[in-house]
Parts: structure tokens; sequence; C-alpha cells
């Protein structure tokens, strides 16, 4: 089978592929998408896909017909990495039996059918206990599940008659899951459904969808979410569709009450008119010969709307009107969308700024031709229209991959954007491409960092380019960075990834080992390794343990192991640091949410307990509480908890919120769009009221936020109240009614594709009201404004603050900073605070390489960076790994690395571990510092191992200890006097002692020697008893 693509590349090298004297199957397989051999039956017997690349050859058997056969037809595929696929069909041709086998491990899965052909169950691998499969055509398979173990779904219908209320003939009724043949089965989702019947004909759609949140008992605490239909006429077209999703109870926080969303459909099937739950209304109008939306009013106002429908009027607080106009083409692809209305401040011809009504553009022109997609932004006002910042052009092969992506830069931005527009090379600002094989699998990525005016320039010099490969079955297992580091990563016969390597020579390798067999200059070392479902087969892929090494010796690898329920669920983790054990267990509802978080150390165990957190979720998924215990890690003991709860509206908006341990609370008001309006810091000894409103609060903070028509962040207003004011409620200002508070302002000005332009601090605006001006003002003492300014590539160019002093970034292909002028003047002579230059330069890795601070009197001071590690240095080869730090007065070398002309070292040296964590690091002085972590990764030592000439020797090693129980708490920082950990003497100590919480309870400090219970000067810290 030839595809486009392929067609397009032989066509592309001269050749005809529809002259088959010219042609030969051989050469054509080199670009057919997908190439077949048969077996005498006529059925397919080889499938070689993607270019010739992947082969995969298939044996057959058929049974012998007997009706006491539980299989009809055997197919055993090999694929391209030796791996098999064996599955069994049953007469309906449907799956009963797979088995993946690689290198005599296997992974069955098993299907059961009703006699309507509809799948009843489906034993996942775990669940399998053993399988035999037939010697000929004459026998059955057999599967053993297990009883007590793995995952098995199940699914209900309807009976096809007699059903009730509620049924649908043959529907799906109830998911379900159980652990193992024996287990007990547990709901998942069930459905209920109402019926249509128009002309003796009965269609079904879903009435209402439970969910159960409780495990116990079968499924329990169920969560429903209703629909509702009306329907157009006598047909079977739905004229509107009602949703109400579960009510939450003010148990959670909820209300009690019922919230609906409404959808009413045109003719056509498309949504017209959406009323959410809040209330808002959008209405949009489609395109009937296309579907494309043409008029799209959000948060509408009906009373300037017909056709409404009946009973819907605009909500208090709601109807702002904001219209978006859609023009599309004959294929529905929108090639203009002009936003609502807003104010732009914009220069007219005499240089003055004036506001103009605007609506923020969106461009877009389809060349289906040569395959490109053409993009910009801008704006629409009276005097026409215009693009602001780039062009995207996108480019696309015949197989729809995107093989060039530009951003250029227009000669003229007025106007819309047209077909005939040429971007030359020179006009181009961002660029990047990427090169498919005759496979369709990517080769090569480029990205550019200079753009030459022609051609495409050489590579680190103008562009970076990122190569990969793959594996025999086509995953990606081998990526060559920019600069040249390879990473490359095993795959098991599932497509799980069993190890991943970095090094800069891979010479050799092969898929299954990156090292070649320690082939020559080979220098991958395993960063890590994944061991899935305890490292056995017949699982569902668990990722059950993770080793980082850190080394070559085994004995440092950190290692985190998994646990997981039947479900594959993640319930646990555990770590050691070579001495201690910590544990994580997590509990689960049904449906999948955290509800409990335990940690312990040494074992899962009452009294080994060192944590505990718990999270609650309303009806509808939203989290409503959380509570973090006190734990006595000696004991286990569990005590009181800090409480923080959330309060939601119908539509999810927090719109109050406690913090735990904190007596305080935060309430926030949403306008149409969900925007937070206000939001207000508050207290109150009673609790006050569980809404927004904050009338009975004490309100300490508030923020005040505006917004213009096309959804632009125009003014910000905060309040602080005044220590002595009084009363109760939002704050008024210095001058208004009680309560009092300071208030200040901070305004913005944006372009019309929302860009930042002006800022403007008012401060108090000597107390009185601020109206934010349509344009920016000038700055002032009392008003402080910065300006910003855009270059061509859409980019921040120029910074003005409110002293007039300007900055100006240059920067390249990539985005990334080239060239900083601070306090830029134009054609000024030189001088010490003018026009302050700074430049730098990129390793292809992205790391900065150098830093030039122009000077004119001094020449110019140069900071260098050296990137790359060897296996001689470091414990891994790496080419993006910062090697070395070069000041501007040395003359080190950077390649090789050494010391310059004046044989004095000077400069910063770093090696790593495999893990990319600095090991040692040596300063310009020569003194080194050893970095020793322990198998949590936890740094345990700070060693100086050499001294630099006149470097003070008094403390050689800074250690940390850690709570034995609660891995994350430091409780000593020891100032050491020998180097070699267990050596020496303590010169100094501070000590942690933490409460249940992990709060800091006691701080103590030596000044000399260890930290002593009993003597040593401490501070004390307590906190409130959690309720």
């Amino acid at each position: 089978m030839l595809e486009a693509d392929g067609y397009e590349r032989m066509t592309a090298l001269g050749l005809d592929p529809e002259d088959v004297s010219q042609v030969t199957d051989e050469v054509l397989a080199e670009f057919a998408a997908e190439y077949y051999e048969y077996d005498a039956s006529r059925r397919h017997s080889k499938v070689v896909i993607r270019a010739g690349t992947q082969g995969t050859t298939i044996t057959r058997l058929d049974s012998d017909g007997d009706p006491a056969r539980n299989w009809k037809r055997r197919e055993i595929a090999t694929r391209p990495d030796s791996s098999t696929l064996t599955t069994y069909f049953d007469a309906a041709d449907r799956p009963v039996l797979k088995i993946l086998g690689s290198g005599g491990d296997t992974w069955p899965e098993y299907w059961e059918y009703n006699s309507e052909n509809r799948e009843t169950l489906h034993a996942t691998p775990s669940a399998i206990d053993s399988v035999t499969e037939p010697a000929n055509a004459s026998q059955n398979f057999s599967v053993t599940l297990k009883t007590a173990e793995g995952l098995i779904e199940t699914r209900d219908y309807y009976p096809e008659s007699g059903g009730g209320a509620g049924s649908a003939p043959g529907y799906l009724k109830l998911t379900s899951v159980k652990e193992g043949s024996s287990g007990s089965a547990i709901k998942q989702r069930e459905l209920t459904y109402t019926s249509r019947t128009v002309g003796g004909d009965t269609i079904y759609k879903i009435a209402d969808s439970t969910t159960y949140r409780d495990s116990a008992s079968g499924g329990t605490s169920p969560a429903t979410t209703g629909n509702a239909y009306t329907w157009r006429g006598s047909t079977f077209a739905v004229l509107q569709h009602t949703v109400t999703p579960p009510v939450v109870s003010t148990g959670e926080n909820g209300t009690g009450a019922t919230a609906t969303r409404v959808t009413v459909f045109d003719d056509f099937g498309n949504a017209q008119w959406i009323r959410n739950e809040r209330g808002r209304i959008d209405y949009i109008v489609h395109d009937r010969l296309t579907g494309s939306v043409t008029v799209r009013i959000d948060d509408a106002n009906t009373d300037d709307l017909s056709g409404v429908p009946s009973g819907w009027s605009t909500a208090a607080g709601f109807g702002s009107n904001r219209r978006t106009d859609c023009q599309s083409d004959l294929l529905g692809r929108a090639t203009q969308v002009l936003g609502p209305v807003h104010e732009v401040p914009t220069k007219t011809t005499e240089g003055t700024e004036i506001a103009v009504s605007t609506r923020r553009a969106e461009y877009a022109v389809y060349l289906d031709g040569p395959r490109e997609i053409r993009s910009a932004r801008g704006g629409s006002a009276s005097s026409g229209c215009y693009t602001l910042g780039t062009v995207s052009l996108r480019r696309f092969d015949f197989a729809g991959n995107e093989t060039e992506a530009i951003d250029a830069a227009r000669s003229c931005e007025c106007g819309p954007l047209s077909p005939s527009e040429v971007f030359p090379q020179s006009s181009w600002r961002r660029w990047r491409r990427e090169f498919f094989n005759a496979a369709g699998y990517r080769d090569e990525s480029r990205a550019w960092h200079s753009i030459p005016s022609t051609g495409e320039g050489f590579e680190n010099v103008n562009f970076y380019a990122t190569r990969f490969g793959r594996d025999a079955m086509g995953r990606e297992n081998r990526d060559i960075a920019p600069g040249g580091t390879i990473t490359r990563t095993v795959f098991d016969a599932r497509g799980l990834p069993l190890s991943h390597w970095m090094g800069t020579d891979d010479a050799g390798a092969t898929d299954s080992d990156p090292t070649g067999g320690s082939a020559t200059g080979n220098n991958m070392v395993v960063v890590t390794v994944n061991e899935f479902d305890d490292d056995t087969d017949g699982g569902n892929g668990n990722l059950t343990a993770t080793i980082r090494p850190v080394d070559g010796n085994s004995a440092s690898d950190r290692r985190e192991d998994f646990d997981y329920d039947s479900r594959d669920r993640l319930v646990g983790s555990s770590q050691s640091d070579g001495t201690h054990t910590y544990l994580t267990q997590l509990t689960l509802d049904n449906l999948g949410a955290v509800i409990r978080t335990d940690r312990y150390h040494t074992s899962v165990a009452s009294g080994n307990l060192t944590a505990r957190s718990t999270a609650a979720f309303d009806a509808r998924g939203r989290r409503f509480e959380t509570k973090n215990f006190s734990v006595d890690p000696d004991t286990g003991a569990v005590g009181g908890a800090l409480i923080g709860e959330r309060w939601h509206d119908d539509v999810g908006n927090v719109i109050k919120e406690t913090y735990a341990g904190s007596e305080g609370f935060v309430k926030r008001t949403f306008d149409a769009f969900d925007r937070e309006r206000f939001a207000y810091t508050a207290c109150n000894p009673s609790g006050g009221s569980d809404n927004n409103d904050p009338a009975s609060d004490t309100v300490v903070e508030q923020s005040e936020l505006d917004y213009d028509d096309a959804g632009n962040l125009l003014q910000r207003t905060a309040w602080q109240r005044f220590h002595d004011a009084t009363g109760s409620g939002a704050l008024n200002g210095p001058s208004g009614p009680q309560p009092k508070g300071r208030r200040t302002f901070a305004c913005w000005w944006r372009d019309a594709i929302g860009r930042e332009i002006a800022t403007a601090d008012y401060g108090t605006n000597g107390g009185a009201p601020l109206i934010r001006p349509e344009i920016p003002p000038s700055p002032s003492d009392t008003v402080l404004v910065t300006r910003t300014r855009y270059a061509s590539t859409g980019n921040p160019g120029a910074s003005i603050d409110p002293e007039g002093t300007e900055t100006r970034w240059k920067r390249d292909a990539l985005g990334r900073e080239i060239e900083t002028v601070e306090n830029f003047r134009e054609n000024a002579a030189p001088a010490a605070d003018v026009n302050r230059t700074t430049r730098f330069g990129y390793h292809p890795g992205g790391g900065l390489e150098t830093l030039t601070l122009v000077n004119d009197v001094t020449g110019d001071q140069t900071t260098r960076w050296v990137y790359g590690t060897t296996l001689v240095d470091s414990s891994v080869a790496s080419a993006h790994l910062l090697r070395a730090k070069i000041y501007p007065e040395s003359d080190d070398s950077s390649s090789p690395l050494g010391d310059g002309p004046d044989g004095i070292y000077e400069r910063i040296e770093h090696t790593y571990n495999r893990q990319g964590e600095i090991v040692t690091t040596k300063d310009p002085n020569e003194t080194v510092h050893a970095y020793d972590r322990d198998t949590l990764g936890r740094l345990v030592h700070d060693r100086v191992t050499a001294f630099g000439t006149g470097i003070d020797q008094t403390v050689k090693r800074i250690s940390l200890a850690y709570d034995a129980k609660r891995p994350n708490l430091v409780t000593r920082i020891a100032s050491h006097d020998d180097a070699t950990p267990g050596s020496g003497s303590i010169l100094n100590e501070v000590g942690h002692t933490y409460d249940g919480l992990g709060q800091l309870m006691k701080d103590q400090q030596s000044h000399s020697g260890a930290v002593n219970p009993g003597t040593t000067p401490e501070i004390t810290y307590a906190h409130a008893t959690p309720s």
C-alpha cells in the first residue's frame, strides 16, 4: 500500500509509482506504508510496514469446527523484536485469549462474552494463574484464573426485555472490578437510560450515570449525574439537553441545592444556547453549510437577542455580551476571528497616543497545495486591520507531519494575511525543521539560533541538531542532543522502559545493550533501572521499583519500591538510607482519589507511624477538606489535626478557603467568566458564613481585579485594614466609612493581542479613588510608570523604567538573551553609566557559555563556562554538565581544560555522579570539596579533601544528621576537624528538635563542641495544639 507521502518521495527521486516496468515490488516496498504476503487461503502471512522497516509474520491454525471448541482460529504473530503475540478468536471473530511471549516470559489476557456477543469479563495478566494452549485443532485452550488475586473487569447489561424502568435492551448497565475470580464485584459506574420512539423505532440515551465513591459492600456512596432531553418535533434530534451534576451536601461544604447545565441545539445538532450552572448564557451561531462558528456571544444579555429559549433570562450580574465574529473557508477552517471590542492605546500618525476601540484579531491562511498554514494575531479597528509580532508558517508533508515551523516578520503589518504574501528567509525570526525518513519516523530535529539570509548554514554555528534512533519495534530509543550527549532507552516486549543510559559514545550499541558488550570507545552507563511487576512476567506492567545508580558501586544505588493494589493503583512506596527504612502508604477511595497518606519507619505497623494526613472529596470529586495530624514518632500515637477546608460554587470556583493551622480564611467572588474579582482575607471568631459574603467578617486585606471585554487585567486595587479600624464587612478607603483601610492602585495597558505595554503604580493616589485613564499617564513622582516595547520577533525588546532609564535586549532565534544594554542612549558619548553592554553566548546543550562585559577602558571581560564530562573525571560522560567556570582574569584553557600560559590554576571545576549531582568542587584557590550523599540522595557530608594555599584549615568537614524516623528533618549540623567521617572532633554543632507535625520545637546551638541537651543554649518554639 503506497500512501501519499510515499508517492511524493518516489516522484521526488524521479520514480513513477505507476510504471510497473520501472518500479519493481522490491523497489516499491522501500516506500510503501504496508506490504503483504498471503497464504494459500488468501490470508495475510506477512505484514511489513513503514517502508520495509518492520516485518511481522503470521501463522494460523483453524480449529476442527466442533461446537464444543472454545476457539475458532489461532494467529501467532512474530513481531520485529522476535516477540510473539498469540491470539485465539471465537466463532464471532472476537479475541478470547491473547498471549504476549518473549524469551520464555508470557503475559496472557482473557475475555468472556454473553450470548449477544457483548464483553462480560476481562481478566488482566495479573489475574491469570495458568494457561494451557491446544496442541492441535481438536483441543480447547484452558485458562485458570487466580481466585483471590489480580484485576478482573466485568460488565453487566440490561436484558433484551423486561428490564424495568431505566433499562435499555442489551445496553451497558454496570461496570465493576474484582480481585480474583472469587472476589466480590465492586461497582464502578452504573447507567440508566431514557427512550425515544418515533415511527416504531426506539433509541436510548443515558439518563443517569452513577459512580460509587466507596468500595464498601460492593460499592456505596453513589454520586449521580442526571441527563434529561427534550426532542425536536417528532424526530430523534435532541432539542435540549440538561445535565444535573451530583448534589453536594452541606456536610461536604456544599449547599445541598440542585444545579443544572443546559444546552439547546439548532436544527443541525449544533450547540446554539448554553446556560451553565451559575446561570451564564452563551449564544452561538453556526454556518449551515460547514458547521463552523460564525458568531459567539459569551455571557449574553437575552434582552438584546431573539430566539431565546423559553423561560431563559439573564441573571443579575451577568449579560456583558462579549461578541466574537468568525469567518471560515469552505472547509470550515477559521480564517478570521475578531474578539470583543475593547480600548487599546494606539499611536496616531502624529505620534500622540489615543485610546482606540479595537477587536483582537486572529488570522489564518491555508495553502493546501504546498501544505502550509499561516497564522498571525493583531487587531481590527475602524481604521482597518493589522497584525502584531510575527507570522507563523507551518509546513507539513503528505503524512501530516509538521516538517517546518517558521516565525516571520511581515514587510508591512497592515491588513489581514494574504496567500500571495512572500516571506523571504531574511524575514524569518524563528526556524525549526523536522526530518522524517522513508518509514515516517523522525530522524532529526533542527532549531536555528542564528538564521542565515540564505541556506541552512552550519550545525552549531547556525542551528542545533537533535538526532533520533529507534529499536526494531519503532520505539524511539536513542537521542543525541546538541552538544553530543547520548541517551538510550531499553524497552521490554510490552514497550515498557527497562533502563535509561547516558554517554557520549555508543559505539557498537544494540537495542538491548547500549554498551555494545563494552565495545571500544563506548562510554554509556546506566542512569535508571526500572523493575516492573517485581521483575516477573504475568503482571500488568506496574512499576514496582526504580533504581538510580550513582556510580559503579551497587551499594550506592538509590532504590525506591512501589506497591499496588489489585486494580493497579499505587498504594505504597518504600526507601532506605542503608540503615533505616521509610515507607508511605496511600488509602484510596473507590474512584482512585487519595483519601489518606500514612508514613512509617521500619515497617508498616501502628507503633511505627510517623505522619498522617487525610483528604475528603465531595460528590463531584472536588477536595473540600484536608487534615494534617500530629503523630508522636516514638509511639505512633495520633493526636489532633490542622484542618483546611474549601467551599466551591456550582462550577467549581473556590469561594471560601481556610488554611491548616490558621484562624483566617479567604473569600472570593468571581465574574461571569470565572475570573477572580474580589478576594477578602478575613477572620471571624464564630466561623462566619460558608459563602463568599464578607459582611459579618473582620476583613484584614482585600483586593479587586478589573478586566476589559477582551479579558485583559486592567487594574488591581488592594486594601490593608487600618490598625484602629472598626466594624465588619468589606474595607473602604481611608476617607470612607468604617472599616477603613489603606488603598493602593496598580494599572496595566496592553496592545491588541494582550501584550503588556505599560504599567503604573499609583500608590495610594493621595487617598482618593482612582479612575484608570484609557492611555498610560506620564511618569511622575506619584505615578511610577514602566513601559515595554517589542521587537519584530514579538519578544520584549526594551523597557523604560519610571525614571526614564531604558534597557534594551537582543535575543537570538531561540529567544535567548544575547545582549543587554542598560541605560541605553542613542549616539551617546562613552560614559561609565551609559550603554552598559553585556553579551551572552551559549553552549549547544543550552547552558550559558560566555558572559562578556563590554568595557572600552579595560577591554572586554569574559567569563567562560566549560561543559562536558568523561568517565575519567566523573561517573558519567555527558556533554551538557558544567565542568568548569573560568573567570575573566584567568588565562586557563577550556579545550582541553587546563592551566593557561601562566601555569596558574584559576577556575572552578566540578565532577559528577550518574545522577548529575556534583561530587567534588575545586575552587580557584585549589580547595577541594567532596560532597557525600546517602542512598536517599541527601547530603550527609561536605568534606574538604585538599586546602589551597593560605586557607584556614580548622573546619575540614560539615556533616548533617537526619531524624531516624522522619527522613526529611535535619536534626544535627556539625563542623568537624577531620575530613574523614567518623574521625576527629566536633568543633561546633546545631541541633533541631521537632514536634509531631514536623514543626521546629527547639533550636540548640553549641559554639564549642557537640550539643549537650542539658547545657547548650537553645531557643524553644511553642505551637498551638491542633484540634
